[in-house]
């Protein structure tokens, strides 16, 4: 199989696990993310990024973010916690790599993640 030929087959099948993604309805989306059933191709991410709101996944998104998990998991939930957090200063890297600033870039995000729920609890 050439690397063409893997690409177009990871991208058709990417959007069929997303499709099946978006099919669900957001709880069982964050349910998969809280269970550690993150499927075979980041699309979970997509999904919980289009269909759930910061309320219902930000601190799930964020304790995948302070697990043991591989860097690509922890990357495609970087993304979707800051899609929902909307736009910011931070880089799904600086949140999912092994660098020493992580803990301390994963703590910025959760008092942005706190002090948004409160201001939205507040409206």
């Amino acid at each position: 199989m050439s690397y063409a030929e893997f690409q177009a087959h990871w991208e058709q099948a990417a959007s069929a696990q997303y499709d099946g993604y978006l099919a669900l309805p957001a709880p069982a989306l964050i349910a998969h993310a809280q269970a550690r059933r993150y499927g075979q191709h980041y699309q979970l991410w997509r999904a919980i990024a289009t269909r759930a709101t910061l309320t219902e996944a930000g601190y799930v998104l964020l304790g995948v973010l302070r697990r043991d998990d591989p860097y690509l998991v922890r990357y495609h939930a970087a993304a979707a916690l800051l899609v929902l957090l909307g736009p910011q200063a931070s880089d799904p890297v600086d949140l999912a790599a092994e660098r020493p600033s992580r803990a301390a870039n994963l703590d910025a995000v959760e008092r942005i993640l706190r002090d948004r729920l409160i201001a939205g609890a507040a409206t």
